[in-house]
């Protein structure tokens, strides 16, 4: 399976995300790609695919295209936490992107061995994003307008989204990245997003607040597409609904309080 996302790392640090492009072969049989008009190996963690700025490069006549799986052909990154990137100065899409790719390794059970780094790297992840939170935000302010609710949202994006919560047939994730996702937003520690007030309406890890959130919001979403009515948001609602049912099951019966939302439209 080819991987999926590739980032550039200069000195340690993590200066680019790319997306897939295609592999040649290098004159040393393995793989890389083509980026700065050079052909750089790739290497490999996990679903994050890494090329480093300091190794050797080749010109692209030396390396021909090719169409062999880079899943086989890489080189793994060593598995210790010095070889991990440091994630200080990398900007905040390629942390989201990281993390989410670092969840997709988590719910992929055919990967076991790449288990253990891919929650160490989520780890730092998140604990990078507590540091940068305590000083600022992103701003993702936009001119107001309507939420899914009526309700007014004045950002371009919520938590959910931007951490990679997909629905439906389009753009929706399977059902084991959607729980890998949730379960992670409702138990880990989240990106500074928006502004101080908007994340404090999140609550801290594992309480009835984060729990409440969630559940919130995805009912808002479910709602707002059943008032709709289009089929097309048929497959989205499902989801949806599958989701809140399964939160409602694994962190909200038997632990706390608070009234759960209905997604049935008033």
């Amino acid at each position: 399976m080819p991987l999926k996302s590739i980032v550039v790392i200069d000195q340690g640090d993590i200066v680019e995300v790319l997306d897939e492009r295609p592999y040649r072969r290098l004159p040393d049989g393995q793989l890389g790609i083509a980026y700065r008009r050079r052909v750089r190996r790739v290497v490999q963690a996990g679903d994050v695919a890494a090329i480093l700025l300091q190794a050797d490069s080749y010109p692209k006549e030396l390396c021909p295209p090719t169409q062999e799986c880079p899943s086989i052909m890489v080189i793994p990154i060593g598995a210790s936490d010095a070889d991990l990137p440091n994630l200080s100065r990398s900007d905040p899409s390629s942390l989201q992107h990281l993390w989410l790719n670092c969840l997709r390794c988590l719910a992929d059970s055919a990967r076991k061995s790449e288990h253990h780094r891919a929650q160490r790297l989520l780890d730092l992840i998140e604990e990078e994003w507590e540091k940068r939170g305590r000083f600022r935000w992103p701003n993702t302010n936009s001119a107001p307008g309507l939420g899914l609710t009526t309700v007014f949202f004045p950002y371009k994006e919520g938590m959910l989204s931007y951490l990679g919560y997909r629905v439906g047939v389009t753009a929706g994730e399977q059902d084991e990245i959607r729980h890998a996702i949730l379960d992670r937003i409702f138990r880990g520690r989240l990106p500074p997003l928006n502004d101080a007030d908007y994340m404090r309406s999140w609550g801290a890890p594992g309480s009835p607040g984060r729990l409440k959130k969630m559940a919130d919001s995805i009912a808002a979403f479910c709602v707002a597409a059943k008032r709709d009515g289009r089929p097309s948001k048929k497959v989205a609602i499902e989801d949806w609904d599958a989701d809140l049912n399964r939160l409602y099951s694994a962190y909200y019966r038997g632990h706390f309080g608070f009234i759960w939302p209905s997604t049935r439209p008033s």
